[in-house]
């Protein structure tokens, strides 16, 4: 997770992750604290156009997953999508998928 905040010297929301805030009531300052103290879950190195991210973190005490594309001549993170894990398909830590 260093490796991504000294790469995101900007941060981008997508339209979906601005429509997805407000359904599920996260503020920007909620979403910004939740990646500088998320850690990475999963890694997808061959998504296009940029490599992604998903991301675990605690906002209010309750589990946010945040995915995140790294476009790195840019140094900037856009914030694809945020929700809260559904507990029947992650495991108990929200780290690792059910199968």
């Amino acid at each position: 997770m260093a490796y991504l905040k000294t790469q995101c010297k900007n941060v981008l929301f997508s339209r979906h992750t601005v429509t997805r805030m407000l359904e599920r009531n996260l503020s920007v300052s909620e979403l910004q604290t939740a990646i500088e103290q998320s850690e990475v879950v999963e890694e997808y190195p061959n998504d296009h156009p940029y490599p992604s991210y998903l991301l675990l973190s605690w906002v209010n005490d309750t589990p946010v997953h945040v995915v995140i594309a790294l476009n790195e001549t840019e140094n900037a993170c856009i914030i694809i999508t945020v929700y809260r894990p559904d507990r029947e398909k992650w495991s108990d830590d929200f780290k690792r998928r059910r199968p």
